[in-house]
């Protein structure tokens, strides 16, 4: 409490919170909803699969990890508390684990100092800001940094040793593990007792999400075979279209489907599927689209 007293009090006045309250908004799934797309029909196949799982099943980890532990945020006792994107058990932090693997899987792919400089920064920020908003302890920060840089360091170790096993399974092999995994993922939530206390509201959209990535990008890497490689005017011109797809996707069964879980799900694995599958189709039949090719997974 003493240290969130301290930068409270460092950094006084409505400023202050506004811009903490930007700073933690970097890990957000409106941003991670423009990123994670362009990423994925901009870079090598690997490192987007790479990107988007660590991402993905990251925020599935940290619920886990909050259902067993259980640790209480804390309270508003001479404190500040800005309930910004903050709800639930408090260890560990999901921003602060989800910016750390995030960013130190990007350091990883990407050896430069300065984006590991950068990294750092981003990671030292928002874990900040958690502190600064009142809603973690020190100690869910400090446990947040730890299991996502441990995520960042086992993601491409696993992904090596899981590729080789896929490949055996043939593609509707990896299009059905692709959609019942995340579903077991999720049920389990149901079945254990002692995680079925925690209430989570966006984990069936987020396993859903890696339900339609991880089926589509199967599909799309054995029908369709979109990469902008080189072709940056082509990518210019797809992204805007691609993101708009995404909006009307999730906007606009948003507005049809009723609500509930199994509904969230639903779509947002079409979300999934159409960043995936559809909208590397599209990309394909715009002018100048036909000329990008395959790459290895």
């Amino acid at each position: 409490m003493a240290v969130i007293r301290w930068l409270q009090a460092l950094m006084p006045g409505d400023g202050w919170v506004t811009f903490w309250s930007l700073v933690t908004r970097i890990y957000s799934e409106d941003v991670f909803m423009v990123l994670m797309p362009v990423a994925y029909w901009l870079l090598p196949r690997r490192q987007s699969r790479l990107l988007a799982g660590v991402f993905l099943v990251n925020i599935w980890l940290n619920d886990l990890c909050k259902a067993l532990v259980w640790q209480p945020r804390p309270p508003a006792d001479g404190i500040r508390v800005v309930p910004v994107d903050a709800g639930g058990p408090g260890f560990p932090s999901g921003h602060a684990q989800g910016t750390a693997a995030v960013w130190a899987t990007v350091a990883g792919l990407w050896r430069r100092r300065w984006l590991t400089t950068l990294a750092g920064a981003v990671m030292l920020l928002v874990g900040v800001s958690r502190l600064y908003l009142g809603v973690h302890w020190p100690g869910d920060v400090a446990g947040g940094w730890a299991l996502g840089l441990g995520v960042a360091w086992a993601a491409p170790r696993v992904q090596a040793r899981a590729g080789a096993t896929l490949a055996r399974v043939g593609l509707w092999g990896r299009v059905l593990l692709g959609l019942a995994a995340p579903v077991l993922m999720l049920q389990l939530f149901a079945w254990v007792p002692v995680l079925s206390r925690l209430e989570s509201a966006h984990l069936p959209g987020v396993l859903g999400a890696l339900a339609g990535f991880w089926a589509g990008s199967a599909l799309e890497e054995a029908y369709v075979g979109y990469r902008a490689g080189g072709r940056w005017l082509h990518a210019l011109a797809a992204i805007p279209l691609g993101l708009g797809l995404l909006l009307a996707v999730r906007y606009g069964l948003k507005a049809v489907f009723p609500g509930g879980p199994a509904w969230d799900f639903v779509r947002y694995l079409a979300i999934g599927l159409t960043a995936t599958l559809v909208c590397p189709w599209l990309f394909r039949r715009l002018p100048g689209g036909s000329g990008a090719g395959r790459e290895a997974a």
